[in-house]
Order: structure tokens, then sequence, then C-alpha cells
């Protein structure tokens, strides 16, 4: 018998054996793994929700924010702390200065390690300088949900600048400005020639081009009017211009009448000056008048408070952050849900020529205007502070 067990085990394994091929190949073949996910088209952009909330709570925690700017008045300052501050109970601390001032001031906190700046509001051209240096937070419109919950159609230009380092909150018109006491109607300057008739010598004031980012912007302007450049500033400097380090210097010294023209200036200090009854109004002249997108707003990439910084900008491109900040000045906002805050009869109330300034020029032009050319070539003393 127990041959016989056996020999039937043995037949078994033998059947089994011969018939595993057939039933391994018969078995239905196990599918590929899947590949993996293909990466996110682009950044991944910030939205409100919980990773933004933690954002927030990190800011509350750290206090407090420090601003670096050249232009935000007191009457700004004021309304940021009445919404914002009271908002998140952060505090806002501020420095002004001259962009150069605040440029190099940046530069010499990051080499020694001491940063005490988080949110950097200077001209673009200083901006530029420290991206260059990597002191400036790349693509930061995607770091901000308020910029990812809303479309094209709520903003009259992109919110953020063209290499993405920095926010725009405004609208400018940027141009000539004159005493009406001391300028009739028939002598306003109608063209870019008649701000260099010698009849205004002694009589024009405008700020440094190395210091300031309005008088500078004649360079680009006189070469889209399609006229010599050198020229045209060789006969600014011999109208004998007093040059002084800032155009709100500037407004301020033409509405005391000590002057009949300023060379240029932005509409919330024109718009200011007429609300506050002053005898000044824009002259927009023929060849075309200069428009910026602007109000830079930039983080600094070693903020010792970053999580404040990221949510006060998140905020300021808000509605109610955008008002609190163009309001005060009465500057055009860069959303379209905000309405004009210009003083009647500041802007035009006629179509007129415009001329878009861009980042490109900005980018072009600022180691010029840093250099002082534009003052040597009027034969006038170059301002470094």
């Amino acid at each position: 018998m127990k041959g016989k067990r056996l020999l039937v085990i043995g037949v078994c394994l033998v059947l089994v054996l011969a018939v595993l091929p057939f039933m391994v190949a018969c078995a239905p073949t196990p599918a590929p793994p899947a590949p993996p996910a293909p990466p996110p088209e682009g950044p991944i952009k910030m939205k409100y929700g919980p990773e933004w909330d933690k954002i927030v709570e990190a800011a509350k925690k750290e206090g407090e924010l420090t601003i670096y700017g050249y232009a935000i008045t007191e009457a700004k300052m004021t309304s940021f702390n009445s919404t914002f501050a009271k908002e998140y109970g952060i505090k806002i601390n501020y420095l002004a200065g001259t962009t150069p001032e605040l440029t190099e001031k940046i530069k010499t906190e990051a080499q020694i390690g001491q940063v005490e700046s988080d949110i950097v509001a200077i001209s673009q051209f200083g901006i530029y300088q420290l991206v260059d240096l990597g002191l400036i937070v790349p693509d930061i419109g995607d770091k901000l949900p308020e910029i990812a919950a809303t479309t094209e159609a709520d903003w009259k230009a992109p919110p953020c600048d063209t290499t993405g380092h920095f926010l725009r909150t405004s609208t400018f018109y940027c141009a000539p400005v004159i005493n009406t006491d001391l300028v009739a109607p028939g002598d306003e300057p109608k063209s870019i020639h008649d701000l260099v008739d010698p009849k205004w010598k002694n009589k024009i004031i405008m700020a440094s081009p190395t210091l300031n980012g309005t008088s500078y912007r004649w360079w680009v302007m006189a070469d889209r009017y399609g006229i010599d450049r050198v020229d045209w500033f060789t006969k600014l400097g011999q109208l004998n211009p007093t040059i002084v380090s800032s155009h709100i210097t500037g407004m301020d010294r033409l509405v005391k009448g000590e002057f009949a023209i300023q060379d240029m200036n932005y509409d919330g200090y024109v718009s200011e000056a007429r609300k506050a009854g002053a005898p000044v109004k824009y002259v927009f002249l023929e060849e075309g008048t200069c428009m910026l997108v602007g109000g830079p707003f930039a983080l600094n990439a070693q903020a010792p408070h970053p999580n404040a910084g990221l949510v006060f900008l998140n905020w300021l491109m808000t509605l109610e952050g955008l008002e609190a900040y163009n309001k005060p000045s009465a500057n055009a906002s860069i959303r379209t849900g905000n309405p004009s805050y210009a003083y009647p009869g500041t802007l035009p109330d006629k179509p007129i020529k415009i001329i878009l300034w861009t980042d490109a020029d900005d980018i072009a032009w600022s180691p010029l205007m840093q250099s002082g050319t534009i003052e040597k070539i009027m034969g006038v003393p170059v301002m470094t502070k």
C-alpha cells in the first residue's frame, strides 16, 4: 500500500508540473505601475485657506514689521495704522529716505547680518539693484492669495512687475506743474521746447536726477519725443534750475511761490496741493504725457518678520489696502474696483496723448541716472544725498 501511495503522489506531481506553465500563461497580466503625476505647470499659487491661516497666525506672533520707503506720507502711515495694524495687531515701523540712501542701507545691513527692513518701498531702479544682489523675494505675486483670488478684469494693469519682484499699487501721471499765480494762462508751456525757453531762467525747480525718479524720466521722454537729449538738457542747465533731493520738496517750494515751474511731479501730489487750495496745476505737453504703473512694494529676502511682511503685502493689494494707500495722496488705484481719489481739476478733462513708462525703461536707464550723467550734461553739481 505504501508503494501505491508514493506512486499516486508522484503521478500528481508530474501532472501539476505539466499543467503549471499553462496556468501561469493564462493568468491575467498585472497592470503596469501608474506613471508619476506630472508636476504642476508654473509656480504653485498661494490661496486663502489653512496654509494661509498659518502664515497669518505666524505674522501675529511676529507682532511687527518695518517698511523702508521714500514716498509714504504721514497721512498714508496714519491710514495704515488705522486699518491694517488695527485689524491684525501688527505694529508698523517706518523709515523714510531717498532711494539711493535706503538702497545702500539695505545692502549694508545684509552684509553685516543686521537686517531691519521687511518691506522695501523705494523706486523701481533701487529695487532692481537689490534684485541683482538676491535681496528681494522673487515671484511675490504667487505668494499672495488676494492676487490668486482675482482675475485680469480686476486690474488696470498687471499687479506685479514683469520680473515678478515687486507689487504695483497705483497708476500715475508724471508731468510739469506750474504755479498759476506766476504763470499767466497764455504763457503756459505747451511743448517740451517751451520748458527750456530763456524766460524761465531761475524759475524752475526740479528733483535731482541722481536721487529721484521724476526728473530723469525726461531723458527717456525726450528720446520718445524724437529730440536731441543732450541739446535739451544743456539748454535746461543754462536756465540755472534749482535742484533739490525730492519731488516732494520741489512741490512744497512751488506751492510757496518760490518758483514758477516744477519740471515733473506725480498727480497725487498735485491733487493734494490743489485740495489744500494751492495755486498749482498740471500742463500736458503736446508731445505726450508720461504715465507710470508703480508705487512699488517688495519683500526683503532677509526680512526679520517675513510672515508679517507677506500678510501686509497681501492686505495692501485688497480693495481696502489700496484705498488706504492711494486715497490719502489722491493716487489712482491699480484695481478697477476702487474709485478715483483725485481732486477735481487735477487730471485732464479731455483725451491726451499718453506715453507709457515701462519696467524696461527703469532697468535700462537707472544706471545712467545713478552715474550723474544728466547733471554733468546740464553743468550742475551731482547731489549725493
